[in-house]
């Protein structure tokens, strides 16, 4: 097992685009209360989730464009939520608003109806991903376990519990070509497993001093951008280069728990509320 420790970085740029207070007509915010806001890709768009029993969409300028509502038996919240290309559907967890403890998977098609589709497996607190061959890659948060399935669903094999691979707190699953990157917020380090195309971690590499890391995401050119912090006191944007070598770090007074990049634009949910965008 590799580690590398944070030293000082080299300056590189981060400027600010734009700021949106996206969120500020929805009556469902207790969601961000807790830090579940989510984004992720959606055909070069942005899937928002944190929405009463729907997902929304917005463009790269931070436009709404849309919203899905999701068909469900309930008073139920999207926390979590990942778009299939290749399936042309969407795979969200929902959270009931009256009973926190009630949260539930679903799969549901573009118009929002519901699917006959599911993990076949007991999941606390899901988020996913999923990579450009189909593969789905669910990180069930409570339970310290990650679980890789082919696009057809099949469970390949689970990680973390056993092997050389153990999470304490993993919080989020950025995916590369080659590579998965996962934030261990009580480990305090960013696991980077490399899959290669079989979908097992042949090594993994450590990020270590990294306070409570949420959430980590790599660009087009191979830089791997992640955020830490305690909430309290902000937190700090690290930028690592192809070579797990420290670039940039930027610390900011907000809390920062989801990144997205989308080509040349790097988005982050900050205070659990808003949208920030910077180019990169």
């Amino acid at each position: 097992m590799k580690k590398h420790d944070i030293n000082e970085p080299t300056q590189s740029g981060l400027q600010k685009l734009k700021k949106r207070y996206a969120f500020k007509e929805i009556t469902s915010i207790c969601a961000a209360e807790d830090g579940y806001l989510d984004i992720r890709d959606y055909k070069s768009d942005i899937l928002v989730t944190g929405m009463r029993n729907g997902l929304e969409i917005y463009n790269p300028e931070l436009q709404r464009i849309g919203r899905i509502h999701l068909e469900s038996d309930g008073d139920f919240e999207s926390v979590y939520a990942v778009y299939h290309p290749r399936k042309e559907y969407f795979i969200v967890t929902l959270r009931n608003r009256q009973n926190f403890s009630d949260v539930r998977t679903g799969f549901f098609d573009e118009n929002g109806k519901r699917l006959d589709a599911g993990f076949g497996i007991p999941l606390k607190f899901p988020c996913f991903n999923v990579s450009v061959d189909g593969w789905i890659y669910v990180l069930d948060i409570p339970d310290g376990r990650l679980y890789v399935f082919d696009a057809d669903l099949n469970l390949i094999r689970s990680i973390g519990k056993e092997g050389e691979v153990k999470f304490l707190r993993p919080m989020d699953v950025g995916i590369s070509a080659s590579s998965l990157y996962i934030p261990d917020e009580h480990d305090y380090n960013l696991k980077v497993l490399d899959t290669g195309n079989s979908g097992e971690a042949s090594s993994v590499i450590k990020f270590d001093r990294l306070l409570a890391p949420k959430t980590a995401a790599p660009d087009d050119s191979g830089h791997i951008w992640t955020a830490a912090g305690n909430s309290n006191r902000g937190c700090t944007l690290f930028k690592f280069d192809p070579g797990c070598n420290l670039v940039f770090r930027k610390h900011f007074s907000r809390s920062i728990t989801r990144l997205l990049i989308i080509g040349s634009n790097l988005f982050c949910i900050a205070d659990n509320k808003r949208i920030i965008k910077y180019r990169i």
